[in-house]
This record gives C-alpha cells, structure tokens and sequence, in this order.
C-alpha cells in the first residue's frame, strides 16, 4: 500500500537525520502532531504528501549545513 510505504520513507528520513517526529512536523508542515497521528491512522492528502517529499528531498541542501556547525 503506498500509504505504508510512504510512513515507512518518513519514519527512516526522521531517523537518519536524527530529529524528533514533532520537529519533523513542525518543519515540514507547522504541524508538531503531525507524525503522532500520522502514526495513529491519519491519512495525508496527496498537497501534504507533496510538502513532505519537497521538505524530505531539500533538508540536507537547507538544513544540513546548520546541523552539521552545530555538531561542531
């Protein structure tokens, strides 16, 4: 099902940047519940499933090189 499949993108992305799911929505939408419910059964519309994918396909070119002279 796509839907699981796209949970499953999401919830490897969080893990491999090393953020929380309430950051994670929080970015991505204005939505620190986001992950919480998405995980309780909320399905996403296909507009939210596309910010998601924008967020997830631009993070380390916006937000990586500020992680990263954090870590520093």
């Amino acid at each position: 099902m796509l839907n699981e499949e796209f949970k499953t993108q999401i919830e490897v992305f969080i893990q491999r940047v090393g953020i929380t799911p309430t950051t994670f929505g929080r970015m991505a939408l204005g939505d620190p519940n986001f992950i919480s419910q998405l995980r309780k059964g909320r399905v996403c519309s296909l507009r939210t499933a596309e910010k998601i994918c924008v967020f997830m396909g631009t993070y380390d070119q916006k937000w990586g090189a500020h992680r990263n002279a954090a870590r520093k």
